[in-house]
């Protein structure tokens, strides 16, 4: 439909940057759909879970304990027993059905996922509240004249109940897709996976499993290489690896959608910015003292610093008294029914 558009046809054979994030990884094209050829040249994976057994695990080891010891023993103890969450998942990839992966997905996310996080925001863990930064952006997207100038054809919401639910009754969150992930490194596309340290959800323990079990060319030489400080403006804000066209970040005290927060006296989105100048030139990662444009458009909101376990969005308080989405959200995921 895209190329099939005069204004776009010309762009067929131009090279193209996919940037997924969160479930972006499971989306799929239904077969019924026919498939035209794209060239990629590089693709991002930010606060992704590609593999439901390291993502599950990883919620047993989060930024700092969010519940009592009791809570997490009791946890421990279903991922680890007979029939438990992870035997679950391994039967779910070792040819499961749909409904043997949606009941590891509701087993998991029941005793482990929920047991553990507490009251504390699955986004921004540093927060002991449902933390609604950043804020919805649905009446901005949904302006008539917004919608009239880019030519939108549809109305935006922030989540759809039928694809959820699509996920949930096949358990497609417990199927593995890091196979399709290890195609796309081996073909030579320049891929980077971030994540920020204070997104519970999909945190950075699942991830670096994930990263570190990949079987890729580049697997080897990624083994090798110790962790280098990713500078913003000669400001620590992250730590990052790379091994050929292959790349990995974590950045500090970002929560689930990393560009929305800072960490020090970095502007926000600046480690974000950086990271997507260096990727978006066919370069690697690199510490350096790039002059990032990163702005909040006047906002004055900040992500918090991960050395404060404490901190929390200066705007929460506001937005906790509009009702937005993101309580029904985390309501969902408190019912273990979260998409994740």
């Amino acid at each position: 439909m895209f190329f099939a558009d005069d204004k776009f046809s010309k762009y067929k054979k131009a090279e193209f940057a996919l940037w997924t994030e969160s479930c972006a990884g499971f989306l799929r094209s239904p077969g019924a759909v026919p498939r035209i050829p794209i060239l990629c040249g590089i693709e991002s994976v930010g606060s992704e879970t590609t593999a439901g057994k390291s993502h599950r695990s990883s919620y047993l080891c989060s930024y700092h304990p969010l519940v009592s010891n009791g809570t997490i023993a009791q946890a421990t103890q279903a991922w680890n027993s007979t029939s438990g969450c992870k035997d679950q998942i391994t039967k779910c990839n070792d040819g499961g059905t749909n409904d043997i992966c949606s009941s590891a997905q509701q087993f998991c996310n029941a005793e482990i996922l929920s047991a553990v996080l507490g009251p504390h925001d699955p986004y921004y863990i540093l927060s002991g509240v449902v933390d609604l930064y950043p804020p919805d952006i649905t009446r901005y997207l949904t302006n008539t004249s917004l919608m009239q100038t880019i030519g939108a054809e549809s109305t935006w919401v922030m989540s759809s109940d039928d694809i959820y639910f699509n996920f949930a009754d096949t358990g497609d969150w417990m199927r593995t897709s890091r196979p399709l992930l290890e195609k796309v490194i081996d073909a030579g596309v320049r891929t980077v996976i971030y994540d920020g340290d204070a997104d519970y959800i999909l945190n950075f323990h699942g991830v670096e499993a994930m990263v570190d079990a990949l079987q890729t060319k580049f697997t080897t030489d990624f083994a090798k290489q110790e962790f280098a400080n990713f500078t913003v403006n000669n400001e620590v804000t992250g730590l990052y690896k790379n091994a050929g066209t292959f790349s990995y970040v974590r950045i500090f005290g970002a929560g689930h959608e990393v560009p929305a927060y800072t960490h020090g006296s970095l502007p926000v989105g600046a480690a974000a910015f950086q990271m997507f100048a260096q990727i978006m030139g066919n370069n690697s990662l690199s510490a350096g003292t790039v002059q990032t444009t990163a702005t909040t458009g006047g906002a004055t909101s900040t992500g918090a610093s991960a050395a404060d376990p404490t901190a929390t969005q200066p705007n929460a308080a506001a937005l906790l008294a509009s009702g937005s989405l993101w309580t029904v959200l985390a309501a969902m995921l408190v019912a273990a029914v979260t998409p994740v």
